[in-house]
């Protein structure tokens, strides 16, 4: 299975060595991938001395390889814009069995392609991909155009940001082909559909092999129609799948990760500004390390999310349907017919916009107090445009019809004062905090943080039976478990005194800080077989 292909100690790794992350380019070590990936936004590294990057050596010698044109100011970090850097860097892609993949650039085919055909030239002397944009762009242009592509390799624990405008385009195909068309090579994406119709038409590259963590969380979570998925796991015709989830990257990272960046939040708003504007960041060197933050940021947080939710998918026995789903997402842009699969998603999201701005206005929220019902679209999560994540839209119904409209889940409120660390919350004021200290909650927390591994704990759901995808899902967002036993006790019915039975589940964390966040949490819900949340009730398997 190749969700335990990727080594310990990686930013999304379940654990570090002997429960210790290490920074690929310091000294410096971390508790929690959260806090690695926290150094590795902030970080900003001098110019080293080094010619080149060396992919030879493995791991220590990518990871001391820093200057010349290998240079990025960031740690994790290289750059790569030749062509020799190419052909070095193949064979640790194809010994990399699992890599997590994201594009920039202005990703829109149905731009001008600066005159340049997918694989023309003979990958010597052809015209670079950036001398035909610059050249368009002189002439006031916007083109079409990959400027990046990112991959994070587990095996050396580094991002490379491959700088495509100054390498042929036939070099690309050529050098990065056997490893973007291999199945047994799995590429992990977010929305992989901008990606890999921009990898086709730049470069006649068909991806395959794809792992798409949206795909996969919706199969997990129930977002995606149970059927839809049973269907792609015994090989069946595959109905059309919802043109939008309400989950991007970020909130993935939240769920999966506990992930909430606000360096990384930032950075969003200030490049998709330059984004809206026409610009093309990623194309001016030497590289900045808010660019180099904002680009290698996804693939960090896309390997972050895999390596949180695989063990659930293959605990589920969900790693054929979701291997073919994300296969078929791949396909939605790239090979819609008459070309207009993004044209289609387009109208799409500017009906979401439109219906969302309306049911927005003062009238309509007086029907809504008046007790008529007024259907609005779900917060949109993002879509490539130039960016890793754009504007993604709903709605999409609890059946999975992406056409029928839902009230949307209310936003959690955001609390900024001071936290329980061990229970991982925030409150409003000193007061809140204390009273929440001398809880019983907090104290069965504090209990279990410092232990691992911590007890097991009871899980009771008192409205539905529990499935064991849906129930990882809620709590690998506490921390990573390494076992989910569903109880085989009927619930429902036959309680005594007349109240139903409780459905049971036992879980381990693997690490008493998963544990602790799960008993101190104020309510944690799971999604039922129909769509809707179920709350359920944790303690320890001792009742304490």
């Amino acid at each position: 299975a190749h969700g335990t292909d990727h080594p310990r100690g990686a930013p999304g790794a379940p654990a570090g060595v002997n429960g210790v992350f290490g920074c690929p380019d310091c000294a410096m070590t971390f508790a929690s991938a959260k806090d690695k990936l926290a150094h590795l936004l902030e970080s900003i590294c001098p110019e080293g001395s080094a010619a080149e990057p060396d992919f030879s050596a493995g791991r220590s010698g990518a990871a001391s390889s820093l200057g010349g044109d290998g240079f990025a100011p960031k740690h994790g970090v290289r750059l790569l814009r030749r062509r020799l850097d190419l052909q070095m860097v193949l064979p640790l892609l194809l010994a990399n069995p699992v890599t997590a993949l994201d594009l920039e650039g202005q990703l829109d085919p149905f731009l001008p392609a600066a005159g340049l055909q997918p694989v023309a030239g003979d990958g010597d002397e052809a015209a670079t991909v950036g001398e035909g944009v610059k050249a368009a762009e002189e002439a006031g242009s916007r083109v079409f155009g990959v400027d990046l592509v990112q991959v994070y390799v587990p095996s050396v624990d580094l991002v490379l940001l491959i700088y495509t405008p100054d390498i042929t385009v036939a070099a690309v195909a050529r050098i990065l082909g056997p490893w973007l068309t291999s199945a047994a090579h799995a590429k992990v994406l977010c929305d992989c559909r901008a990606d890999s119709e921009a990898l086709n038409a730049a470069f006649g590259l068909r991806l395959v092999g794809v792992v798409d963590i949206q795909i996969a969380h919706a199969a997990l979570s129930g977002q995606l129609d149970p059927a839809t998925t049973a269907a792609a796991a015994a090989g069946a015709p595959i109905a059309q799948l919802p043109f939008f989830f309400p989950t991007g990257l970020a909130r993935l990272a939240s769920v999966w990760c506990g992930i909430d960046d606000s360096m990384l939040t930032n950075l969003k708003k200030e490049f998709g500004a330059a984004f809206s504007a026409g610009a093309r960041p990623f194309r001016a060197l030497p590289l900045s390390a808010a660019a180099a933050s904002y680009a290698a940021s996804d693939a960090w947080h896309i390997w972050a999310v895999y390596s949180a939710l695989w063990p659930a998918v293959m605990s589920g026995a969900l790693e054929g349907a979701v291997r073919r789903l994300s296969d078929t997402r791949s396909a939605e842009f790239r090979d819609a017919a008459g070309g207009n699969g993004r044209e289609a998603w387009e109208e799409r999201l500017s009906v979401a916009r439109a219906e969302r701005a309306a049911n927005s206005r003062p009238e309509r929220k007086l029907e809504a107090e008046a007790g008529r019902s007024v259907a609005r679209e779900p917060d949109v999560p993002k879509r490539k445009r130039g960016t890793q994540e754009a504007v993604q839209a709903g709605p999409i119904s609890r059946e999975g019809e992406a056409e029928a409209g839902v009230q949307p889940a209310k936003r959690p409120r955001l609390v900024s004062g001071p936290q329980c660390e061990c229970c991982g919350m925030a409150f409003s004021g000193a007061a809140q905090l204390v009273e929440h200290q001398s809880g019983k909650r907090h104290k069965a927390a504090a209990a279990v943080v410092g232990l691992d591994p911590p007890p097991p704990l009871r899980i009771e759901c008192r409205q539905a039976e529990l499935r064991e995808p849906q129930l990882r899902a809620a709590l690998q967002a506490f921390g990573n478990l390494s076992r989910v036993d569903i109880s085989t006790q009927e619930g429902g019915s036959g309680g005594s005194g007349g109240k139903a039975t409780p459905w049971r589940a036992t879980v381990q964390f693997s690490h008493g800080s998963g544990a602790a966040k799960a008993l101190g949490a104020r309510a944690v819900y799971v999604l039922g077989d129909d769509g809707a949340k179920k709350r359920v009730y944790v303690e320890t398997a001792g009742g304490q």
